[in-house]
């Protein structure tokens, strides 16, 4: 038997490991968002997300562990679809990734909104996600 190291003849334009890291650090910084939501006043804030993924793993990295609402599902039924929505007239906090800004949708669903930060995912001096 032989082994050998092997590498990609061409670069990868993304590594797909990538989706393994940095939820925790997004997890501390939305916690201490939320936290200072409430300390500034919001009305009981939920947290939100855009995404499946996003909104599980803000779920489980989160101080807490809150409960995360997913903004729009992908088509697929999940846990998600079966809790209760939020109360309308409660201050939210947004999670996206930042080229999700533009969503039409989002000024719709919201009377203002505000950028509290941004959240850069780095893998060595590679920036891989802004939130």
């Amino acid at each position: 038997m032989r082994l050998g190291a092997v590498s990609p003849s061409t670069p990868l334009k993304k590594d797909p490991s990538d989706q393994l890291h940095g939820w925790r650090t997004l997890g501390e910084e939305a916690g201490r968002a939320l936290a200072e939501m409430r300390a500034l006043g919001a009305r009981d804030p939920f947290v939100l997300a855009d995404t499946h993924q996003l909104t599980a793993e803000l779920g489980f990295y989160m101080p807490g562990r809150p409960r995360v609402v997913e903004l729009a599902g992908d088509g697929r039924v999940n846990q998600y679809n079966l809790w209760p929505a939020p109360t309308p007239g409660r201050d939210a906090l947004l999670v996206i990734e930042s080229e999700d800004l533009g969503k039409p949708v989002l000024p719709s669903l919201f009377g203002r909104m505000k950028e509290l930060r941004r959240v850069e995912h780095r893998r060595g001096r590679r920036v891989v996600k802004t939130y």
